[in-house]
C-alpha cells in the first residue's frame, strides 16, 4: 500500500508527522517535487482511519492559510502496491545481490593469483 500525498516542500515534515504518529512503520518511499510517498504496512491498516483523519483536518485547517500564504497539505490518496512495484523491487533486490556476490568471487579470484 502506497500513500501519495502532495504538499509544499515547507510542510514534508508536517505529513511525516501525521503519517508517522499513526502508522511509526510507514517507509519514506519517494520526496520529489511537491509529493511526497510512503508505504503503509497492510498490518497497520487499523491505524489508517486516524491518519486520514488527520490528514484531511490538516487539508481542512489549511485551507484559507494556502489561500493567503500558500504551502499546506494539498491533497492525499492512497493505492495499493502494484504488480510493476513488486517486480521492480525484486530485481533490485536481486541485482544487489549479484553484485555482491561478484565482489566477493573477483576479490576471491585475486587473493589466489597474488598467492601462486
Amino acid at each position: 500500500n502506497n500513500i501519495n500525498i502532495e504538499t509544499r516542500i515547507s510542510v514534508v515534515d508536517k505529513a511525516k508527522q501525521i503519517v508517522l504518529a499513526s502508522v511509526p512503520d510507514a517507509s519514506l518511499l519517494s520526496n520529489v517535487g511537491s509529493e511526497i510517498i510512503f508505504q503503509l504496512p497492510l498490518g497497520a491498516s487499523p491505524n489508517f482511519q486516524d491518519m486520514f483523519q488527520n490528514l484531511q483536518q490538516e487539508v481542512d485547517d489549511n485551507k484559507n492559510e494556502r489561500r493567503r500564504h500558500g504551502g499546506g497539505i494539498i491533497s492525499y490518496g492512497i493505492s495499493m502496491t502494484t504488480l510493476e512495484e513488486v517486480f521492480l523491487k525484486i530485481a533490485k533486490e536481486e541485482e544487489s545481490s549479484l553484485n555482491t556476490n561478484a565482489e566477493a568471487l573477483s576479490g576471491a579470484t585475486m587473493l589466489s593469483h597474488q598467492q601462486g
